[in-house]
């Protein structure tokens, strides 16, 4: 989009710091000037946001990028935060909210949804669409906790 200016604002959280000292590492290298951060509480109210970025695009600057989680994502959406800022937040985020995507179109007009350069690789995706969810292979421990964060579920004999 050839933005040279942006803000960035993070949530309080391991993501959220994390994403912003990358973010801050890649911009740089990218010649993308960071014009301003906004540090906002991990889990906050609609009004917590409204009031942390009540200033938001009155320094000129009209691109803000979201680092943190899709519920504050959400919340954040859901808020009057930031309605002077063209919003860029990463694709996942919709895909890791609780609430159905149909939530995000009323409250997420005008954002801009990145998806992260990806290279397909058909032999992972025949292998991954062919693992029984609920009883993973020894070799991918990771699957049935991925299965029941997607679904809110416990499946049995894990805790």
């Amino acid at each position: 989009m050839n933005w040279t200016r942006v803000t960035v604002v993070y949530v309080d959280s391991e993501m959220g710091r994390h994403g912003y000292d990358e973010f801050l590492h890649q911009a740089l290298s990218d010649d993308i000037c960071v014009a301003g951060s906004k540090k906002i509480p991990a889990m906050g109210s609609q009004t917590d946001y409204e009031s942390d970025l009540a200033n938001l695009g009155n320094d000129g600057v009209r691109v803000a990028v979201f680092l943190g989680s899709g519920t504050d994502a959400e919340t954040l959406l859901k808020s009057n935060a930031g309605k002077r800022v063209q919003w860029v937040m990463a694709d996942m985020l919709r895909m890791m909210s609780s609430s159905s995507p149909s939530t995000y179109v009323p409250n997420s007009r005008g954002v801009i949804f990145a998806l992260p350069k990806a290279r397909e690789i058909s032999e992972f995706e025949n292998y991954f669409v062919s693992l029984p969810e609920t009883s993973p292979p020894a070799d991918n421990p990771w699957l049935s906790d991925w299965y029941m964060t997607l679904y809110d579920c416990r499946l049995p004999g894990r805790f």
